[in-house]
């Protein structure tokens, strides 16, 4: 599904109807928890994993209401559309503890706050957001020009130069990010494009320049760094296949 939702959105950007129709009309591939993969009345983020956080879900099995006051999650509830408050849908009980080492983590936890926070203007749905751009900025390596997975020892990861990107290009740069970054994020990604058109999914730098890369690309990474690089929209404007 990951794979299929971020083509559609890329290719939905670029114009391209005629191939984003034809994935779309794959039975089944956009729907989970029991919303489309694209809106859930417009709080979705195409390259999310893991879970996020939902103002306004659908209905599912179990939602959890968040009390910022403890910082905790509340009992499970009944999901009903239209659900006030910072909800959460499928929640397993577990605690948040990879954000600072995973910037895909942290980048979705960014995206959905400032989403939020540009609904609600709350300076909580605001702080949030920033704290989780706070985990992103130390990830970066300079010496290496990216940011590398804990376990991929000097390898850079485009997948999460691209969300960088993304959330820096959505939310609009705001403090804690580096403000020097922007261009310098953009230009690495550009570069790691391969002649086939794909984006390679790693690479490695010497002396500011890359030395070694990723010659297959995939669809995640590709489409990812295409939609980057657009102005990214909220949302697709269009409705789900029946």
């Amino acid at each position: 599904m990951n794979d299929n939702t971020l083509a559609v959105v890329a290719l939905d950007r670029l114009h391209e109807t005629a191939l984003r129709e034809k994935i779309r009309a794959k039975p089944g591939t956009f729907t989970v928890f029991g919303h489309d993969a694209f809106r859930n009345h417009g709080w979705v983020d195409p390259f999310i994993h893991r879970d996020i956080y939902y103002l306004e879900p659908l209905k599912t099995q179990g939602c959890y209401r968040y009390d910022d006051s403890t910082k905790t999650f509340g009992p499970r509830l009944e999901c009903e559309g239209g659900m006030t408050g910072i909800i959460h849908e499928e929640w397993d009980g577990s605690t948040y503890g990879d954000e600072k080492n995973y910037l895909d983590l942290s980048a979705s936890k960014a995206l959905s706050w400032h989403k939020q926070y540009e609904k609600t203007r709350s300076t909580t749905d605001k702080r949030m957001r920033d704290s989780f751009i706070t985990f992103i900025e130390p990830m970066w390596k300079p010496t290496n020009l990216g940011f590398g997975k804990p376990d991929k020892d000097g390898k850079m990861t485009t997948y999460y130069l691209a969300a960088y990107l993304l959330v820096g290009e959505k939310s609009g740069w705001p403090k804690p990010f580096d403000s020097d970054r922007r261009k310098v994020v953009r230009t690495m990604l550009n570069s790691l494009q391969l002649g086939n058109g794909g984006f390679a999914t790693w690479y490695k730098v010497q002396n500011g320049k890359v030395v070694a890369k990723d010659q297959g690309g995939n669809t995640e990474t590709t489409s990812l760094a295409v939609y980057a690089n657009i102005q990214p929209q909220e949302y697709c404007d269009f409705s789900l296949p029946a």
